[in-house]
């Protein structure tokens, strides 16, 4: 009913406002958060079908495929929605930053294409890949106008569009699961339903705010992604950093293991979409707080933040202690429950996860962006380091503690650079 009921009141919005109006910090974040759970909760609800009605192997041929194009993607899209968001003086327009998008996606494809003939799959996990991949295509295409909404702080625009695509998603996609057993089939379903919420909601929508079409003037693309390039490092080491496990257990251990890990470890998702709404909501607010040199208003938004994100992290530790073998065996199966000591570890780097990330929120309000290649850079050693001597003896256990291990690094040294930063905008010795 409560999703319903923001349904309702984002379409009156719309209908009364051409152009909408921005919305109250507590509001976006509101937005946010439901329509990231709801968006969750279908990609996982997809997870449970995929993991109910076939085997755990293609459980991991499925987890494979987003290894593979996950890091991709999140390196080419350079980060654009940060970018946009953080660009408080619109030095550049949206049809620059879509247009660096479209040809970064170009590059993306080509490079996974280039991936799936040097790795030699087979053609049923190819053809899981390359189908994983266009579904990525569809999802930065939205994201890039994710990124406008945000910038206008309407957030209610990006929950709309999550809960559309999550919801339609599931439904295709457990239909077509159901009556085929097919993971391409409904790969297919998926990249349909998704691209015709971005033809029908997200573009529709972004109109209201002004022209939407891509500008190729190469200067300005240069220029634009020259400074968002360490974004896309970061965001893509980061994601090769979370993704680094699945690619040793599948090497060592199959894709039988993969697909075990993949479905108790994507529990994680629930204090990551608590922090992550909540990052991008504040964002925007901590980029104006330290461009205006508001430095104890910076610092007591990051104080409350990561007080929250403890909270959730504790929470999340505490229940699979609790309830973690029980659900596991409810949700997934006898086999998954059998990994109940990979969940807690799983949940103590996600609590690690929900207080950092703010930390990397406060780097990228301040526009410190090259610094944080050298963070992820360490963070994927740290991750190789325990995945290299420890998965082929303890299997998906030490997957999770390269995860605990990689991330507790990160979050320390997040906490440095900021340190530095608010140091060098108060004048203190650092």
């Amino acid at each position: 009913m409560a999703v319903v009921s923001r349904v309702s009141i984002a379409t009156s919005e719309l209908a009364v406002n051409e152009r909408p109006v921005p919305l109250s910090l507590r509001r976006n974040f509101g937005w946010v958060l439901t329509g990231n759970v709801v968006y969750a909760a279908c990609q996982w609800g997809m997870l449970v079908i995929l993991a109910r009605l076939t085997s755990p192997a293609l459980v991991g041929r499925y987890a494979l495929g987003l290894a593979i194009g996950a890091p991709v993607f999140m390196f080419t899209n350079l980060n654009l929605t940060q970018a946009q968001a953080t660009d408080a003086r619109r030095e550049y327009r949206f049809g620059d930053y879509r247009g660096v998008r479209l040809l970064s996606n170009l590059a993306a494809m080509l490079a996974i294409c280039a991936w799936v003939v040097v790795a030699r799959y087979d053609v049923a996990t190819a053809g899981v890949v390359l189908l994983v991949a266009l579904t990525k295509v569809i999802e930065s295409d939205s994201d890039v106008f994710y990124g406008m909404f945000q910038q206008h702080e309407c957030m209610n625009l990006n929950a709309m569009s999550l809960m559309l695509r999550g919801v339609l998603a599931l439904v295709v996609f457990g239909g077509l699961i159901a009556t085929t057993r097919r993971l391409e089939v409904g790969l297919v379903g998926i990249l349909l339903v998704w691209t015709a919420v971005f033809i029908l909601y997200d573009s529709r929508n972004g109109a209201k705010f002004g022209e939407t079409r891509p500008a190729f003037k190469w200067r300005a693309i240069g220029q634009l992604a020259w400074l968002v390039l360490p974004l896309g490092i970061v965001a893509g080491l980061s994601s090769l950093g979370s993704e680094l496990p699945r690619f040793f257990l599948n090497s060592t251990h199959g894709e039988r293991e993969l697909g075990l890990f993949a479905a108790v470890a994507s529990l994680s998702r629930v204090g990551s979409l608590f922090s992550m709404a909540l990052s991008r909501s504040a964002l925007p607010r901590l980029a104006k707080h330290h461009a205006a040199d508001a430095i104890p208003h910076f610092l007591k938004l990051l104080a409350k933040l990561m007080g929250l994100g403890f909270l959730v992290g504790c929470a999340g530790v505490l229940g699979a202690l609790l309830f973690g073998r029980w659900f596991l065996a409810i949700a997934f199966g006898p086999e998954y429950a059998e990994r109940t000591g990979v969940l807690v570890w799983v949940m103590v780097a996600m609590g690690l996860t929900t207080t950092g990330t703010f930390l990397g929120t406060a780097v990228t309000a301040a526009r410190r962006f090259r610094i944080q290649i050298v963070i992820h850079a360490g963070k994927i050693l740290v991750a190789a380091a325990v995945c290299y001597l420890l998965i082929p003896r303890f299997g998906s256990l030490a997957a999770a503690w390269s995860l605990a291990a990689s991330t507790l690094f990160s979050v320390l040294a997040f906490a440095g650079v900021t340190w530095w930063i608010v140091g060098r905008k108060t004048g203190a010795a650092v």
